[in-house]
Formats: C-alpha cells, structure tokens, sequence
C-alpha cells in the first residue's frame, strides 16, 4: 500500500556529546535520515551504543540536534516540542514514573496529564487494564510488579491519551512468551483500528518480523540499510541458513578450532552461541552442503536444520554483530 504523508521525517541529523573524564566528543547521531509513513509500524534496530536512544530522545523533543530537521506530523520538533509531545506517547526502556501509585491511578492521572477529562480517562484505563489482561494488577502498587508486569503497565501508559504516534523501547523486554505475543497482538490490532504510528526499538528481532512493515538498521549513528523485511531478506547474498549444533563431547575431544576450520571449509558462518552456528549459502548449493554436513561432519554435529534467511541474519550481515538476547 503506497503511501504519501509521513509521520516522521528526520533529515540529515547530527547530534554529538561530550564523554568524560577527557571531554571527548562522541557522534551519536551522523548525518542521519529516517522517514515513517502514516499509519505505519517501523522497527529500528542496531547494536547498544549505535545511536538509537538519542534519535528517539530527539524525536521527541528531549534533545536539540546540533543539525539537521525533524518533523513530526509536520510539525517542526525543536521549534515547537510541546505541539510534538502531545500526539506522541512514549515508552522508555527504563523504569515508569508513578511507582508509589496503584496500576489503574497511574493510568488514569497519565491520561489526565495528556489532557483528558477524568471521566475519559477513567474510561481509556478500563480498556487498556482489559487490552492488556492487567485485571488481576488492577490495584497493585507499580513499585511491586514484576519487571514483565511493569512493560506492559508502561505500554498502557503510553497508549493513554490516544496519542497519534507512539515510540517504544524494547517493549517486550522482560514478559513471558504469552504476555509477549499479547503485546505484538495488541500492537497490531491498535494499528489497524486506530491507525497509530508505531516506532519499535526492539531486539526481538524473529518476533518483530511478523509485525512491522519497515525496518532501519541504525549503526555508528547511521542508517546503513533500510527497507521492508522481505527487501531487506532478498539483499543479502545467501538464499538458505543452516543451523548446527555441536556436540560438546567433541569440542572437548577434537577442539573447537578444528570443527571451525571444518565448518568453514564448507561455507561461512557465524558462532550464535556456544556450539551453536548458522552457515548460509545460496539455493544452487545447499544439496551439496546438506550432504557433506551427513557424510562428513556426522561425527559432531548433535543437531541441525535448514531455514530460509530471517531479519535477524541482516541485522548480522550489516553489522557483524549478533543481536543480543533478551528474555
């Protein structure tokens, strides 16, 4: 579906700071350029310290870029940061505010504080304590939920309000699966009937995959590759990803270098974790592999499978990083 208006504009923006004890100057943000269209869920990854959480603060008007132009809702973010702040709902990553306060006060003084009445925002906290299952919580004190319990508290307290855009930070950091698929769920069907704008910051990578519609992988401060899953997927060179599983007896046995110069004598790979390893290759020769991983390599290999390249195999192709793991 094409789509003609933006919700987020940010035009080559730069934005540096000062690192002590020497008073280093430190690019956060290079030159950098993002557009969100209307009615969109876009996700933007990339690596701690690429530059992420200073975009976001700037989008919202907590930070002035030193250059550069951003645009929210058409709204120029430095010349008018109230205007912004108030179609715009926020979740951080770090703690809520309000932790001396009972979940549905916290909800509804949040809605008041974003200019509702008390009457509508009594009403927007019954359905976001039903929307996100927080019935049970309904009266619990923010400082004794569980860190799951809080996410998803945060994620009510931004919703509050109605605001047209909303910016969230690692927003299933900390569920359980269930509660986990809940949020994605519910990320989607507000979307769809509300027509938000959504921008995730997010390491759930395989999750997220199945729910935003645009990608930006952010790195040293730029984007350094942008598109939707599918288009992100198709440009990379590899077709099919192997995953292996090393039995631990033979690292000890034969080595773990050993095995590597194995592995890497039939095609590239990358270490996820300990023995465990994804080799990618093209279609035209994964039969080949397949059968030399059987005939050759049986000996230490526990486990392995065949998957088509995912998100999270472009986030590794760009970045040479892999995404770090949060449960």
């Amino acid at each position: 579906m094409e789509r003609d208006t933006f919700s987020i504009r940010a035009q080559n923006v730069t934005k540096t700071y000062k690192k002590k004890p020497q008073n280093e100057i430190i690019l956060a943000n290079d030159n950098l350029s993002l557009n969100v269209a209307q009615g969109e869920i876009f996700g933007l990854l990339g690596p701690n310290g690429a530059g992420k959480t200073t975009l976001l603060l700037q989008l919202l008007g907590l930070l002035v870029p030193d250059s550069g132009d951003i645009q929210i809702e058409g709204i120029n973010v430095v010349k008018s940061p109230d205007q912004v702040k108030k179609i715009t709902g926020y979740m951080p990553q770090s703690r809520v505010a309000m932790k001396n306060l009972e979940v549905y006060r916290a909800l509804t003084i949040t809605g008041q504080l974003r200019g509702m009445s008390k009457r509508d925002a009594t009403i927007q906290t019954k359905e976001m304590i039903e929307r996100l299952d927080l019935g049970e919580h309904r009266t619990q004190y923010l400082d004794r939920l569980s860190g799951g319990m809080l996410r998803a508290v945060s994620l009510g307290m931004a919703l509050m309000g109605h605001p047209r855009i909303l910016i969230l930070d690692e927003p299933t950091n900390e569920l359980d699966p269930v509660r986990r698929r809940m949020i994605w769920s519910t990320i989607q069907q507000i979307n769809a009937t509300d027509g938000i704008t959504f921008l995730l910051v997010t390491h759930n990578v395989l999750e997220a995959e199945q729910v935003v519609e645009q990608v930006a992988i952010v790195d040293h401060g730029r984007v350094i590759a942008s598109g939707s899953p599918e288009e992100l997927k198709r440009s990379i060179k590899h077709d099919m990803r192997i995953d292996i599983v090393v039995k631990a007896e033979e690292v000890e046995r034969q080595g773990i270098s050993i095995i590597e110069e194995t592995l890497q004598s039939i095609s590239s790979f990358v270490l996820t974790k300990p023995r465990h390893y994804s080799l990618f290759t093209e279609k035209t020769a994964l039969g080949n592999i397949v059968n030399h991983l059987v005939l050759e390599c049986s000996s230490f290999i526990d486990d392995f499978r065949v998957v088509p390249p995912s998100l999270e195999d472009v986030y590794i192709h760009h970045t040479n990083k892999q995404i770090e793991a949060h449960v």
